[in-house]
C-alpha cells in the first residue's frame, strides 16, 4: 500500500504533460537497439561498424534522464547486478586507455571500450523500462520472431545461396583462365582487369594458396551465418532464443483448439531456429543446447512436483524423436554428415592449441590483458606452429574476459556468476504471476513497433553511411510483421518462464565455452537480455528499488551527457567521417582511375581519424603502385611509400603483416637498384614479422631469401630451415592455404645446400 505520499507524487507526474511520450520514445528506441544488433555484423565492432549503436544507447540513456525528471521519479531500480556488470565494463575501458597510452592497435581498442560502455548502458536502461512480466514478453516476442526470420534467411544461405556463388564464382573464374591464354589486345586487358576489380571488391584471392583455400571454403562450407560473419555466433544465437522460445511451447499445447493458428507458428519458429541451429554444424551450440534443456528441467522439477516427472520423461523422448527426423532431413540434404562428428577431436586438439597460446599472451600481460580489439596480434606471437587459424579471440568466454579486459573484467564477471545464481531459487523460477496481456494491435506497444523500425534503421544507416545497404532487409522486414503478429497472440497471453531463460543464458555460456563471442556486442547484448528478464521482479514497489533521490539520478544523468560527448569526438564522428572518405577514395580509384583523387580522399581520412592505420596503409599501397610503374625511376613515391607504411605501423606496432609488407617492398626496392642497404632493410623489416609471428613459414621463407641476399649466408641457412620445417607441418597437418609454393620451396633448398 502506496503511503500518502507516494500517492501524491504518482498523481504529479501523471498531470504533467507530454511525459508518456518521453517513455513511449525511449522504450521505441530500446526496441529499435535491440533487434538492431542482430542485423549487423557483430563481428566487425571493432572497426567501428556498429559504434553508432552505442550513441544511440547513449541518447536513450539521456531520454530516460529526461523522463526521470519531468515525472518526478527518482527510483533506480538497480542492485548488485548492475554494479558488478560495471566492473566488467571498467576492467575493459581500463585496459583500452592503456592500449592508447602505450602500445597497440589504438582503434579498435577505443571502439571496443565504447562498445562496452553501450553494454552497460543497454543493460541499466533495460532494468529500468522492463518493468512488468507483460514488457518482459514482448521483449522475448521480438528477439524470438528476429531470431526465426535470421534463422529463415540461414535455410536460404544453405539451399541457394552457397551454391548460386560457387556456379558464379566458377563461371567467373574459368572466363579469367580463359583471357589469359587470349591474344592480347585492348578488350581483353579490360575484361581482366574489370574481373581483378569484381575479385578484389569481394576479396577473393586470384593465386596462390589463399585462392586454393577460399575456393575449398566455398566447395566444402555450407553453414549459415544469417546477418553475422561467422556460422558459430549466429549459432550462439540461435541457442539462445531457440531454448527461450521453448518455454512458450507448454502453454501453446494448452491452446490448440482455441488459436490453433499461433500453435502452429510457435511450432514452425521453433523447428526452424533448431533445423537451421542443426545446418550450422556448431558442437559447442548443440552441447549448449543440450545442457540448456537439462538445466531447464532440473530448475522446473523444483517447483513441479513429483507426479509431473513422468510428463518430462515424455517430452524429452518426444524431443529426442524430433532431433533424430531433423538430423535424418540434414543428412539427406548435405547439411549434415560424418566429418562433423569424425572431426569432433581434431576441433577439441585446436581449442586446447589456441588456450595453450591464449596462456602464454596472460603470462605476458596478466594483470591489464592485451586490451580489447587487441588479442589477435598478441596471440600470433605464441601460436603453435601446428594451430590451423589466426584467431580473434580465445575461443573460451573466460580468457576472452581476461585477455581484452584484464583481472578487473574476469573478478567482475565471476562476481556477476554468483550474484546471478543467488536469484535462481523456487521463487525465482515460477512462472511470472501477472495477468496476461490484452491482445490488440502488438505494434501499438513502442517496444515491438521499435523493434520493427530496426530494420528500417539499420538499412537507412548502410545507405547513408556504408558503400552498399543490405536489401534483404526489406524482405526479412516483410516476413517479420506477420510472424511476429501471429507469435504476439500466444507469447504475450503466455506465463513468463524465469527458469527457460536461465537455460538459455547457461546454454549460451556452454557454446561460450569452446567458441568466441563474449566480445561481440550482440552475443553479450543477448546474455545481458537473459539476465534482465531472468532477474525480474514481479512487483514495482518500493522495496524493489535499492537506491532512490534525486542527486542520483542527475548525477547518472550528467555522466550519461559527458559520455555521449566523449562518444561522438573520439569513435562515432572519427570513424563515420573516415569510412565516408575511405569510400569515396575506393571509387574514385577503382571505378574512376583518378589516382590523385583518391590520394586526397585517404589523405582525409587519416586526417578524420588519426588513431587508425587503414587510411595510411592505403596511401602506401598507392604511392608503392605509383613507384612500380614509373619508369623514371624516382625514388620519391616509394619513400612516401614508407613514411606512410611507417606510420601506419605505430599505430599498430604488433601488426605482422604490415612488417612483412615493409620488408617486401625494400626486397622490391634492391631488385631494381642493387644497393645493399635495401637489402638489409628488407631484412630487418622481416626480421620484425617473424618476432610479431614466429610459426608462419610464409615470412619465414621470405626472411631466409633477404638475407641471402644481404649477405650473411649462416643466418639465411638457419631461417631456411626453420620455413621448410614449418611448412612440412603445415602439409601434416593439411593447413592448405599455408603451403609454400613450389618455387619458393626451391630457392629455400638452394639457400640450405650453400
Amino acid at each position: 500500500m502506496k503511503t500518502p505520499a507516494q500517492r501524491i507524487a504518482r498523481d504529479r507526474r501523471q498531470s504533467l504533460p507530454g511525459t508518456p511520450m518521453i517513455l513511449t520514445c525511449l522504450k521505441g528506441v530500446v526496441g529499435v537497439l535491440l533487434v538492431g544488433r542482430l542485423l549487423l555484423p557483430t563481428e566487425s565492432a571493432a572497426v567501428g561498424e556498429t559504434v553508432w549503436m552505442v550513441q544511440l544507447w547513449l541518447v536513450a540513456g539521456l531520454l530516460w534522464a529526461w523522463h526521470c525528471y519531468r515525472e518526478r521519479d527518482y527510483h533506480l531500480r538497480v542492485d548488485l547486478l548492475d554494479g558488478l556488470l560495471w566492473v566488467i565494463v571498467a576492467g575493459h575501458v581500463l585496459s583500452a586507455l592503456a592500449v592508447v597510452a602505450t602500445e597497440g592497435h589504438k582503434r579498435a581498442a577505443v571502439n571496443m571500450l565504447w562498445e562496452w560502455v553501450g553494454l552497460g548502458v543497454s543493460f541499466f536502461l533495460l532494468r529500468q523500462t522492463i518493468r512488468s512480466a507483460v514488457d518482459a514478453r514482448r521483449v522475448l516476442l521480438i528477439m524470438v520472431a528476429t531470431t526465426t526470420v535470421l534463422a529463415g534467411l540461414g535455410l536460404w544461405q544453405h539451399y541457394v545461396f552457397y551454391p548460386q556463388t560457387a556456379a558464379q564464382y566458377k563461371q567467373l573464374r574459368d572466363e579469367l583462365d580463359h583471357l589469359k591464354n587470349a591474344p592480347d589486345d585492348h578488350a581483353t586487358r579490360q575484361r581482366i582487369r574489370e574481373l581483378h576489380i569484381h575479385f578484389a571488391s569481394h576479396e577473393i584471392p586470384i593465386e596462390g594458396p589463399g585462392r586454393i583455400a577460399w575456393e575449398n571454403r566455398l566447395r566444402d562450407s555450407t553453414e549459415p551465418f544469417g546477418l553475422f560473419a561467422l556460422a558459430n555466433t549466429f549459432a550462439g544465437l540461435l541457442t539462445a532464443w531457440l531454448t527461450g522460445a521453448l518455454g512458450v511451447l507448454p502453454r501453446a499445447r494448452r491452446l490448440i483448439r482455441e488459436d490453433w493458428l499461433s500453435v502452429v507458428l510457435i511450432t514452425a519458429a521453433v523447428s526452424l531456429m533448431a533445423f537451421c541451429l542443426l545446418l550450422t554444424k556448431s558442437r559447442t551450440a548443440w552441447a549448449g543446447l543440450c545442457v540448456g534443456l537439462m538445466t531447464w528441467g532440473w530448475l522446473a522439477a523444483r517447483v513441479n512436483r513429483p507426479v509431473h516427472q513422468s510428463i518430462g520423461w515424455i517430452k524429452f523422448a518426444v524431443a529426442v524423436l524430433v532431433l533424430g527426423v531433423g538430423l535424418a532431413v540434414a543428412a539427406t540434404s548435405g547439411g549434415f554428415d560424418r566429418e562433423v562428428v569424425s572431426e569432433a577431436p581434431k576441433s577439441l586438439r585446436y581449442r586446447l592449441q589456441y588456450w595453450s597460446g591464449t596462456w602464454d599472451v596472460l603470462r605476458e600481460r596478466p594483470f591489464l590483458g592485451t586490451g580489447p580489439g587487441n588479442f589477435r596480434n598478441h596471440y600470433l606471437k605464441y601460436k603453435a606452429a601446428e594451430s590451423s587459424e589466426e584467431i580473434a579471440e580465445p575461443h573460451n568466454f573466460l580468457l576472452d574476459i581476461w585477455t581484452s579486459g584484464g583481472c578487473i573484467a574476469l573478478a567482475g564477471l565471476l562476481g556477476l556468476f554468483v550474484a546471478s545464481a543467488r536469484h535462481i531459487d523456487s521463487k525465482t523460477n515460477r512462472q511470472s504471476a501477472s495477468k496476461p496481456a490484452q491482445i490488440g494491435n502488438p505494434f501499438a506497444d513502442p517496444l515491438v513497433f521499435g523493434g520493427g523500425l530496426a530494420f528500417v534503421v539499420v538499412y537507412s544507416v548502410g545507405w547513408l553511411l556504408g558503400p552498399v545497404a543490405d536489401t534483404r532487409l526489406w524482405v526479412l522486414f516483410a516476413l517479420w510483421v506477420p510472424l511476429c503478429w501471429g507469435l504476439s497472440q500466444l507469447i504475450l497471453r503466455t506465463e513468463l518462464s524465469m527458469s527457460c531463460l536461465i537455460a538459455a543464458a547457461v546454454a549460451l555460456l556452454v557454446h561460450l565455452l569452446g567458441a568466441g563471442g563474449i566480445e561481440m556486442p550482440a552475443i553479450s547484448q543477448t546474455l545481458l537480455i537473459l539476465l534482465a528478464l531472468s532477474t525480474l521482479r514481479q512487483d514495482d514497489s518500493e522495496t524493489a528499488d535499492s537506491l532512490r533521490g534525486r542527486n542520483p539520478t542527475q548525477i547518472i544523468g550528467g555522466l550519461l551527457l559527458l559520455a555521449a560527448f566523449l562518444c561522438w569526438f573520439s569513435a562515432t564522428g572519427p570513424v563515420m567521417n573516415r569510412k565516408a572518405f575511405t569510400a569515396t577514395g575506393d571509387f574514385a580509384l577503382i571505378e574512376q582511375g583518378n589516382i590523385a583523387k583518391a590520394e586526397r580522399e585517404y589523405l582525409r581520412a587519416a586526417d578524420a581519424d588519426p588513431l587508425t592505420p587503414d587510411p595510411l596503409i592505403r596511401l602506401a599501397e598507392l604511392s608503392f603502385r605509383r613507384w612500380e610503374v614509373d619508369e623514371r625511376r624516382e625514388s620519391r613515391q616509394f619513400d612516401r611509400a614508407i613514411e606512410y607504411l611507417e606510420r601506419g605501423i605505430a599505430l599498430n606496432p604488433h601488426d605482422a603483416n604490415s612488417y612483412r609488407k615493409l620488408g617486401l617492398w625494400y626486397a622490391k626496392r634492391f631488385e631494381r637498384d642493387a644497393d645493399p642497404v635495401y637489402a638489409h632493410a628488407a631484412s630487418e623489416m622481416l626480421y620484425e614479422a617473424t618476432q610479431c609471428y614466429p610459426n608462419d613459414a610464409a615470412i619465414r621463407s621470405e626472411l631466409a631469401i633477404a638475407l641471402s641476399l644481404a649477405g650473411p649466408q649462416k643466418d639465411a641457412r638457419s631461417e631456411a630451415r626453420r620455413a621448410l620445417d614449418l611448412d612440412a607441418i603445415n602439409r601434416r597437418e593439411g593447413h592448405v592455404d599455408r603451403y609454400l609454393p613450389a618455387e619458393q620451396i626451391e630457392k629455400l633448398r638452394r639457400i640450405d645446400a650453400r
